[in-house]
């Protein structure tokens, strides 16, 4: 669980009007900031080319896409609520200044943001993935795969398909009430052991100052996984590797006891919660004789 989010990723862009795609670099630069810039040249990765032509990853997932359109109604329909923090407040834009509705408001325009952030320009592979599933059908090629990760972000501030969410807790000498009140932005207002969140429009930073993690394209890692298989040796892609994916409330309702987790008020933290995570279900096993 929460494997496929920290695995290396590669970047690539093409320019307006370029039939083609280019390879991101990192490169060391003093005048840059932290001694860093990313340099864009051709294509020739190979895996980074087999990655890029297993799925169409410009696209959002399937999880993003149903996100950014319950998002865009809860702000209609939150932004005709009275704030109860801010009187005569009556507006999304007033509402979303302080307080508790205001912080949920904020919250998901930053997820409905972050679903339609993708860039047809700017995409975030996951060479990472490909590397892990090509071993595992090299090492293990009868094996059952279960991945559980997120599969949109919220509050990612850097532009481009499955961007990453770049952050880091700041430590604050105030005390977590002063650090509530000292925040620049409601979305920022979580105080956990005395810090707030810091999110980065950039992952070019010092090795170790953030934390940095993808939403997981699980249709498109999917599809690396199928890939992958029929990269091992057998061509065309063997019959007996099977691949789907289900959102967790699917997962837990055909796999858990959900009836022992309903809440009085009918609330079901198994399927009504996490609803930006899901399930990738691999199996390359042969059938049964």
């Amino acid at each position: 669980m929460e494997v496929l989010d920290n695995l290396p990723h590669d970047r690539v862009v093409r320019t307006p009007g370029a039939p083609e795609w280019a390879e991101t670099w990192v490169v060391e630069d003093v005048a840059a900031a932290h001694g860093l810039r990313e340099e864009a040249r051709p294509l020739q990765d190979a895996l980074i080319r087999r990655c890029l032509d297993s799925a169409d990853w410009e696209q959002p997932s399937a999880g993003a896409q149903g996100c950014g359109c319950a998002c865009s109604c809860a702000l209609v329909c939150l932004s005709t609520l009275p704030n109860p923090f801010l009187a005569g407040a009556q507006t999304a834009e007033s509402v979303s200044s302080s307080g508790a509705l205001g912080w949920l408001l904020d919250t998901l325009a930053g997820v409905n943001a972050a679903a339609q952030a993708g860039s047809a320009n700017t995409v975030f592979l996951p060479t990472g993935a490909l590397q892990l599933f090509e071993a595992l059908h090299a090492k293990r090629p009868h094996h059952n795969l279960i991945c559980a990760d997120f599969t949109w972000l919220a509050d990612v501030q850097i532009d481009g398909a499955n961007a990453p969410l770049v952050s880091a807790t700041v430590r604050c000498s105030l005390g977590p009430i002063a650090c509530v009140v000292w925040q620049t932005h409601p979305t920022l207002a979580f105080a956990q052991a005395g810090g707030r969140n810091r999110d980065y429009d950039t992952y070019l930073l010092p090795r170790g100052q953030a934390d940095i993690f993808f939403p997981s394209n699980l249709p498109g890692l999917r599809e690396l996984w199928l890939r992958a298989a029929s990269s091992a040796g057998v061509h065309p892609r063997p019959s007996n590797a099977k691949a789907h994916v289900l959102p967790t409330s699917e997962f837990m309702t055909l796999h858990a006891e959900t009836h022992r987790t309903k809440t009085a008020g009918a609330f079901n933290p198994l399927t009504d919660d996490f609803l930006n995570t899901g399930f990738l279900l691999c199996d390359s096993r042969p059938p049964p004789r």
